[in-house]
């Protein structure tokens, strides 16, 4: 321990002058008041003459696309692209559907991935899923073995958009696609 007097020399040689700790403090406040003005929110919207529902489930490497699902003017969940030029743009479904998700893009959101499904049955259900591919504008069906049991997702697209990876069947067995070729991947045991 030190005496006394030693503690107040050392304490009096580690003061800062008022001065300079005005100035630490209005670095940190305007450092803090940097931060906040950094994070923002952005609402996206809906889709036109649809409810007040929509979710986003993924973005673009570099933040400009959104991909998601919003209410219809039907009331059928419809998969989305958003953008901040153009907006939210319903990007359809596969042919015979009535709605779906979409869940994944690739890096320069160029490519995007979800499930289009059958028959609304209640509570934003579908009777059936089926993975799908969209890029620029055309939708096609992922081809999956008759053993799917009518359900299929599309979840997660690789950077280039090239490799698509999802679950198929009612049993939940994941999948790779990729230039049309489907393989399944099997479950863990236990």
């Amino acid at each position: 321990m030190f005496p006394n007097t030693v503690r107040r020399r050392i304490h009096k040689q580690t003061r800062l002058p008022l001065e300079r700790k005005n100035n630490i403090r209005k670095l940190c406040l305007e450092s803090l008041e940097a931060r906040r003005l950094l994070a923002s929110f952005q609402g996206l919207g809906d889709l036109p003459g649809g409810s007040i529902d929509s979710r986003a489930f993924g973005v673009s490497a570099d933040g400009q696309v959104v991909v998601g699902r919003s209410i219809g003017e039907n009331g059928q969940q419809m998969p989305f692209r958003w953008t901040a030029q153009n907006g939210m743009a319903s990007i359809g479904f596969l042919p015979g559907d009535g709605g779906g998700t979409a869940y994944k893009l690739s890096a320069d959101g160029n490519v995007i991935v979800g499930f289009s499904g059958g028959t609304p049955s209640g509570l934003g259900g579908y009777t059936q899923h089926r993975s799908f591919r969209w890029e620029q504008g055309v939708m096609i069906e992922i081809a999956t073995p008759n053993t799917s049991g009518g359900y299929t997702g599309a979840r997660d697209v690789s950077d280039d958009g090239s490799v698509v990876v999802g679950s198929m069947g009612r049993t939940g067995e994941a999948y790779r696609w990729e230039n049309g070729d489907i393989t399944g991947l099997g479950k863990l045991s236990g």
